[in-house]
């Protein structure tokens, strides 16, 4: 009996891998039929991803210049590679989903209200006393912001990294939504910034 019982379990075990063996090759053949084959496109994907192209970044962006790159990549990778975008950038004409290709140029436009340099700086009299240096806090950088009395660098990263993620003040009054300025500090620094 138990010979038995173990000439059933050979059968079994004999007849179930003929049937995969059966089933495996079936599958290859009518995959190369239809000409597919996995491991051509595995050494396609491995060709293009050792390919390197070279591309020219420019415009708002921390490190514009000509990089040397994989033949896949695509432009929002191209800007991380560049430093990232700087506060005035304005990527809504710009794909940033877009594979590169070769010889090719990223522009990364400024927003045409921004105000230049220059004018992120002015100078203001409160009162009869000495005038007062007044900073435009949407174009402000970190170490101007730094200057300000009450400010600080810590807190002036605060206010450009706030800035860079969810755009330009339209008042003063959204400062309050910085970490580390409440209503108090505003009031104190409200005389020192601008919109």
């Amino acid at each position: 009996m138990f010979i038995e019982l173990l000439a059933n379990k050979k059968i079994v075990l004999i007849v179930a891998i003929i049937l995969l063996s059966m089933s495996g090759l079936f599958i290859y053949e009518r995959g190369r039929a239809n000409g597919y084959n996995v491991l051509d496109k595995l050494e396609m994907q491995q060709n293009v991803d050792n390919q390197k192209i070279m591309v020219h970044i420019e415009g708002a962006v921390h490190r514009p210049g000509v990089y040397e790159v994989s033949a896949n990549m695509r432009a929002y990778e191209l800007v991380l590679l560049a430093g990232g975008i700087k506060p005035e950038a304005d990527l809504s004409k710009t794909n940033m989903a877009k594979i590169l290709s070769d010889g090719e140029k990223v522009f990364i436009p400024e927003t045409k209200n921004r105000i230049k340099k220059e004018k992120a700086i002015s100078v203001k009299k409160v009162n009869q006393s000495a005038p007062v240096i007044v900073l435009n806090v949407n174009y402000a950088s970190v170490g101007e912001l730094a200057a300000v009395c009450g400010v600080g660098e810590k807190l002036a990263k605060e206010i450009v990294v706030y800035r860079t993620q969810h755009g330009e003040f339209s008042k003063l009054d959204e400062l309050n939504n910085v970490k580390g300025i409440g209503p108090k500090k505003l009031e104190r620094l409200k005389k020192y910034l601008v919109i």
